[in-house]
């Protein structure tokens, strides 16, 4: 057996042994994604007003991407509990009438928005200003145009919680090669907040922290997704090994932390 793999073994070996007293020191600290092997995660689209996210055909009406702020809003993820949606409709002739509905899981409209715009493009939006209960919701989107014809898009399965909760967070790919490209963390929000996010050593020496606004990519309801180039805050390329990443979430006195494991193998 080389030496790269004699010592990758012996840190799966240590991070075994350590681990439960991480846990055992740290019990409001959820661990996830502990195991490697995990692709890098898709990129989602981002909000424009041309025909990039749209595949429009003539005379008929298409609805592109659903937003929350700057995210994409995609089936089994999560909102915020006071949610600003919108997304972009086009059509080859006039859009007499869209409508935004959000209905949660007893098939009951929670709210709603509609228009007539009479043009090509509109935006199809909603706020709501109080705040929805906790629970599963769907939000389908519906438009007309002035030759009848219409369309409609459902986005299902989405998770509103009335508390500051980071959840459904990962890296990848992992293990990660820095030499190949960056690695990708995703997680998801509840709501607004400022975050800062950590990577540590096995050994807790501080290996990189960015911080983030709430309401901006990195702090914003719904999914995130931000870039780490396997670098230290010196700018040196990482050892091979296992690293822990922090993402704390605050919103005032409140906050929310989630621990992910993330393995550079180069």
């Amino acid at each position: 057996m080389d030496r790269k793999k004699i010592l990758t073994l012996n840190a799966f070996l240590y991070l075994a042994l350590l681990l439960p007293h991480y846990i055992e020191a740290s019990p409001k600290i959820v661990l996830v994604n502990d195991g490697i092997n995990t692709p890098r995660p898709a990129v989602r689209n981002t909000l424009s007003f041309n025909s990039q996210n749209l595949s429009s055909q003539a005379d008929q009406i298409t609805i592109g991407d659903l937003f929350s702020g700057s995210s994409q809003v995609m089936d089994n993820d999560r909102l915020s509990s006071n949610p600003s949606l919108q997304a972009i409709i086009q059509s080859s002739s006039a859009i007499t009438s869209w409508n935004i509905s959000i209905i949660n899981s007893d098939s009951v409209v929670a709210a709603q928005e509609q228009d007539s715009p009479e043009t090509l493009t509109a935006t199809a939006s909603i706020l709501q200003s109080s705040p929805l209960a906790s629970g599963l919701y769907s939000i389908v989107i519906s438009a007309r145009n002035l030759d009848g014809d219409t369309s409609s898009k459902t986005i299902s399965n989405l998770k509103i919680e009335n508390k500051l909760k980071v959840a459904d967070a990962l890296i990848g790919p992992n293990p990660f090669n820095p030499n190949q490209g960056t690695a990708a963390i995703d997680y998801q929000l509840t709501q607004n907040c400022d975050v800062a996010l950590t990577i540590l050593a096995i050994n807790g020496r501080l290996i990189y922290r960015n911080e983030f606004q709430s309401g901006q990519n990195g702090g914003a309801s719904g999914h995130n997704q931000v870039e780490w180039d396997g670098r230290d805050r010196y700018g040196d390329i990482v050892a091979n090994g296992p690293y822990y990443i922090f993402i704390v979430a605050k919103d005032g006195s409140n906050s929310s932390t989630t621990k992910i494991k993330a393995m550079v193998l180069k």
